[in-house]
């Protein structure tokens, strides 16, 4: 048994989008597509899924029409196995758990619901219930107030690490601010 499971003593984690590049890789790879075919069976320009497996932060929807067009979670896909719990700078990575969608894979042509569309509506329901101002979330993720309402109000549309960077600054899951699975914000408890 290693002894580097469990918790990290120093340091911090990566932030989970990180690991996209090499699981779009791996995705590519398994289901034998090059990346302009993966590009355009997504629906997305050719040099997309270039730019991603070299470095580049995609756009939120752009991960997701990905994901759903080769048949993967979304989730998985953005965040890696974490995703779908809140994000915690000291806790040790778990192992990576199954990748596969629960949404069938699209016909291609068919019309298919993103729910990044939704993301605007949670970021805002989630500053909310934290009583947090826009600049004061701005703050709180490193980026401007200006930007959260741009985010919130659907005049921009987010790249992963700016909804990772949110998540963390509201304390929900990364792929429940990003496409509603996962924790939320805390319920009240109730007297």
């Amino acid at each position: 048994m290693s002894r580097y499971t469990g918790y990290v003593t120093r340091g911090r984690k990566n932030p989970l989008h990180y690991g996209l590049p090499w699981r779009l890789h791996e995705v590519r790879y398994e289901v034998g597509l090059t990346v302009h075919e993966m590009g355009a069976l997504a629906g997305l320009s050719n040099s997309v899924v270039s730019y991603i497996e070299n470095g580049r932060v995609p756009l939120l929807d752009s991960v997701e029409r990905i994901a759903l067009a080769v048949g993967v979670s979304p989730c998985w896909l953005a965040f890696g196995a974490d995703g779908a719990g809140r994000f915690r700078q000291k806790i040790a990575r778990t192992a990576e758990r199954s990748r596969l969608s629960e949404t069938p894979h699209p016909i291609k042509g068919a019309t298919v619901m993103l729910g990044s569309k939704d993301a605007p509506t949670r970021c805002q329901y989630a500053r909310m219930r934290l009583g947090l101002t826009r600049i004061a979330l701005g703050e709180a993720a490193g980026t401007s107030g200006v930007t959260v309402g741009a985010f919130e109000t659907g005049r921009n549309r987010p790249r992963l690490d700016l909804v990772e960077r949110l998540a963390m600054a509201l304390d929900v899951a990364p792929c429940w601010l990003a496409f509603g699975v996962g924790p939320g914000p805390e319920l009240d408890p109730g007297p």
